[in-house]
């Protein structure tokens, strides 16, 4: 699968993934098929993968990530943001202060084009605090 990905060949590549999930499925290769599906603009698979891969292994960063970019990109702002939520405290967990960054302004960014302007605490979306005040306690950390 990773041959057929550097060759540019991703139906391919997702097929070699999907026979590999099905012999041991794991975080690691659910996000990577999710990343090839989310190269091909498919939406639908990169969220079913991206989830996949955080059930799996609930502090995995990456798929938190994916999944944040995955639900953006399907116009789902308040889901993208509580991934994007999800990934930053994993990225900060492990030490990664960059990505962490990366999606804090993520969340900015999102804020900003979604049409929801003030995102409340909701039983739907998980959210325990407003994304300002998220992104506030971040930078205190």
């Amino acid at each position: 699968a990773r041959v057929r990905k550097r060759l540019s060949d991703r139906e391919r590549a997702i097929a070699d993934y999907s026979k590999a999930i099905k012999l041991a499925p794991t975080a690691e290769i659910y996000l990577a098929r999710a990343l090839l599906w989310l190269e091909l603009g498919q939406v639908k698979g990169t969220i079913a993968d991206s989830q996949q891969a955080v059930a799996l292994k609930p502090d995995f960063a990456g798929g938190h990530h994916v999944l944040a970019k995955a639900m953006e990109k399907s116009g789902d702002g308040v889901a993208a943001i509580a991934a994007y939520k999800k990934a930053t405290r994993c990225y900060l967990d492990a030490g990664d202060k960059g990505n962490a960054q990366k999606c804090m302004t993520a969340i900015g960014e999102v804020k900003e084009t979604s049409p929801l302007k003030t995102l409340e605490n909701t039983s739907e979306t998980g959210m325990s605090v407003s994304p300002d005040e998220f992104v506030k306690k971040v930078r205190e950390r």
